[in-house]
């Protein structure tokens, strides 16, 4: 008989709202279930359960009562079940030998909980896979159970708590989180360089390497060696109002625009991969790529649209912009600039930037942008005498898009899907005036092909007069969009715009409907300018954001997910 030990620090994530224990608990608030220090025990099998509290940098634990019962199961690559095993409550312990595991590479190991009230139903699930197993080896495995269907918090918080950040799927299932805002100096938000990664088997969260440069409301390209091109962004967000020619003041500012492309390697293999030897390491490194240009085409107020659909040649887009400095003034853009990340079979190249539609047209500031078939397509974000509210750029030129019955939208979220842009609030330019009017923070479709849109049944919700800043995700199982935080008044300052919402509001496609109850449902913190990954396993992840973009706004540190979808 072939036996097997496996160390598995075993986090059990409840189905509402829980947050993990900690290795640094103080005042007897964790319930340690290992052994005496340097005993064979502790290094074995620890299980720590999840508190029913969510908050920002709290940790707390409860007893294991509410766990009935594990059940243990391992597939083989090809899935072929090679062993499983349930283990009752009161066989759960600090250490634990399993024997009988056949010898196996790249296995699948699945690990199932159930509720100590309902024996019958699996309630929390978690899944490691590439595991080798060997006669003799010990196996080591970190893991943590997600609720088969429900909302909580992942037991450690970022290292570096962030907004406007991006957050990239890797190809392993890891979400790669680069930049962002970090800090503030009364109404001005500066951007960092820090790099984290969120293993999602272990639900640890790693800091990494440092990218070359400051950046936040970037754009990034996840490639198929598992490597990131990261470009754009800019440095500072300033709230205050700024008057720009041919425009409504803006009360929000993006400035000092980053300048480089760099391509960021996150460490491989991941987390238990790496503690089994599995795999060869690679180094965690970015560098700079070298990109030929004759006019700087990365400015802040920029919108990136990337077209994927020949990964040999990935193009992106960067639309619009505003040009000059606060002491020269500023200049908004109509240049669209693309260049393409090409891959020679030997490495990955730049081609040189190319100006798209080369000419006059109406300048725009971070429209609403998405691609389909060969076609760039922009809605919002124009000044008082664009000829038109949206434009399609496709090789032969660019062609005004829609009436003037389309809302010209500031700040929005969006989502393209097939030939159709879906955008989700933003302040609305008034028609015929300079300024913004509230009370207009809809869903809105706009069909690249006929230059019709339609309005959703409702105004998203919001707990003042507008919403923007939102993160908007698809939810591809039912066909929904989810749109995610936001600015324009918190339950508690309904009338402070710069206040963050607490709100996930669901949006069907057909019909074109806003759900105002459930499924829509409040997160634990207020976030403005989230970000939501759906990551494999359909469970979503929301990181960063801010309570409020005003002095004394909190940046969140608290991951938290959704396993409904």
């Amino acid at each position: 008989m072939t036996i097997k030990k496996f160390s598995l620090i075993l986090i059990i994530l409840g189905a509402l709202f829980f947050m993990s224990c900690g290795s640094d608990c103080d005042g007897g608030t964790c319930d340690d279930l290992e052994g005496e220090s340097g005993s064979e025990e502790s290094k074995e099998f620890r299980i720590r359960m999840i508190g029913h509290t969510c908050n920002q940098e709290t940790i707390h634990q409860t007893s294991l009562h509410n766990v009935g019962s594990l059940t243990v199961s391992i597939d083989s690559v090809d899935g072929v079940n090679i062993f499983r095993r349930s283990f009752a409550g009161d066989e759960i312990e600090r250490s634990m030998n399993i024997s009988g595991i056949d010898n196996a590479e790249r296995a699948v190991l699945t690990i199932s909980a159930f509720d100590v009230r309902d024996p019958n139903e699996v309630k929390w699930e978690g899944r490691v896979d590439n595991l080798t197993f060997k006669k003799g080896e010990k196996t080591a495995v970190d893991i943590i159970l997600y609720p088969v269907s429900g909302k909580g918090c992942l037991p450690n918080p970022l290292n570096v708590p962030r907004f406007g950040h991006v957050s990239t799927l890797l190809p392993d299932g890891r979400i790669l989180l680069t930049g962002g805002f970090i800090s503030s100096q009364g109404k001005t938000w500066g951007a960092g360089k820090s790099v984290e990664i969120i293993d999602t088997e272990s639900g640890e969260i790693e800091i990494l390497a440092e990218m070359n440069e400051e950046r936040a409301m970037h754009g990034a390209v996840a490639l198929s060696d598992g490597s990131v091109v990261i470009f754009g962004g800019v440095r500072l967000l300033e709230v205050d109002n700024r008057p720009i020619d041919g425009y409504p003041d803006l009360p929000y500012t993006f400035n000092v625009q980053a300048i480089t492309v760099e391509r960021y390697m996150p460490i491989y293999p991941k987390r238990n991969m790496r503690k089994n030897n599995i795999g060869s390491v690679i180094a965690n490194e970015t560098q700079t790529m070298a990109l030929n240009y004759s006019e700087m085409p990365f400015l802040p107020f920029q919108s990136y649209v990337v077209d994927d659909s020949n990964p040999a040649k990935i193009t992106v887009y960067m639309v619009g912009g505003l040009k000059g400095t606060a002491s020269a003034g500023f200049e908004p853009s109509d240049k669209v600039f693309a260049f393409d990340i090409v891959d020679t079979g030997i490495e990955y190249t730049l081609s040189p930037v190319r100006e798209v539609a080369a000419g006059e047209k109406d300048t725009s500031l971070m429209p609403a942008a998405g691609f389909f078939q060969g076609s760039l397509f922009t809605v919002g974000g124009r000044g008082n005498d664009a000829g038109n509210p949206g434009a399609v750029y496709s090789p032969s030129g660019v062609t005004g898009w829609g009436d003037s019955e389309v809302p010209n939208l500031f700040y929005s979220a969006s989502y393209m899907l097939g030939e159709t842009l879906y955008v989700f609030g933003g302040l609305q330019k008034k028609s015929g005036e300079n300024i913004f009017e509230l009370e207009k923070h809809y869903a809105y479709n706009f069909r690249m092909s006929t230059g019709a849109f339609q309005r959703s049944d409702k105004r998203l919700m919001s707990w003042g007069d507008s919403l923007f800043f939102s993160d908007v995700v698809f939810n591809q199982n039912k066909n929904q969009f989810l749109v995610i935080g936001g600015a324009g008044g918190s339950e508690n300052n309904k009338a402070d715009m710069n206040s963050g919402s607490d709100l996930v509001q669901v949006v069907d496609i057909n019909p074109f409907n806003v759900y105002d109850t459930s499924p829509t449902y409040r997160l634990r913190f207020n976030r403005i300018l989230p970000r939501g990954t759906v990551g494999h396993g359909n469970r979503l992840f929301i990181t960063g954001g801010v309570s409020s973009l005003g002095i004394g706004g909190t940046i969140v540190n608290a991951v938290e997910i959704d396993t409904t979808l």
